[in-house]
This record gives C-alpha cells, sequence and structure tokens, in this order.
C-alpha cells in the first residue's frame, strides 16, 4: 500500500466462543451455531460445520470445531453477514512461501501509518 510492503503479524481475537445447540443447513453443510463476544462487548454468531475439519473461517473468524460457513457481526452502528457461496476443497496442498521483504507490524500499526500517509500534505494557506 502506498508504494510500501507490510508484513502483519497479529493474533487472532479471542471471541470467548459458547457453543450451542441450534443447528441449521447452510449451503447444504449441518451447522451449529456459536456466539462470541469481544473486548469491546461487540457480539458475534457463528455457523461452523464439523462436517469440514478446518478451524478457519471469514476475516478474523476462527477457533471453532470447524469451518465458519456464516458470522454476524452486531455493533451498536452496524451488522455485518458473512456467508459461504460456495466452498471448493482441492485434491492437493497449496505451497506457501512466506514474504521475506517488508516492515514486519501489528494491523493497527498499519492501519495507523496509512491514516498518517493520507492526511493532507497541506490543509491551508497561513496568513
Amino acid at each position: 500500500m502506498n508504494v510500501k510492503t507490510y508484513l502483519v503479524k497479529d493474533n487472532l481475537p479471542d471471541f470467548h466462543w459458547k457453543l450451542t445447540k441450534e443447528k441449521s443447513v447452510i449451503n447444504g453443510y449441518n451447522a451449529v451455531k456459536a456466539i462470541g463476544t469481544d473486548e469491546q462487548g461487540n457480539e458475534f454468531s457463528a455457523w461452523y460445520s464439523t462436517d469440514i475439519k478446518y478451524k478457519d473461517g471469514p476475516h478474523n473468524f476462527a477457533n471453532l470445531p470447524g469451518l465458519i460457513l456464516q458470522a454476524e457481526v452486531i455493533t451498536p452502528y452496524f451488522k455485518t453477514i458473512f456467508k459461504i457461496n460456495h466452498l471448493e476443497i482441492l485434491k492437493e496442498n497449496l505451497k506457501i512461501s512466506l514474504p521475506t521483504k517488508g516492515k514486519i507490524v501489528t494491523f493497527q500499526e498499519m492501519r495507523k501509518e496509512l491514516n498518517e500517509a493520507n492526511k493532507p500534505v497541506n490543509e491551508g494557506v497561513e496568513k
């Protein structure tokens, strides 16, 4: 971004998941609901499938006993829903190599730098 390479290294947030017994079917997969909160008190719900053994999901959602197929973010200001549209599990493992160039920062540090870089250089004329 801005002709600068960042290596963002951060921890996934802990949503303090509570597993429920509520069940649903999402795009043909059996799913179970989990409810969580973050440090700011925002509420999250996630529908995960133990039929798919990956403990991952969209955005920063993870650490449930299966793949998260749908997640809802509820704050005082907005509600956002992430929902799986299509899933393809590859037969071969992808080879992912870690980048070697760039500044190692947390997401917050990168965001702060980008905000500083996007401030107007000249905010007016002094008299």
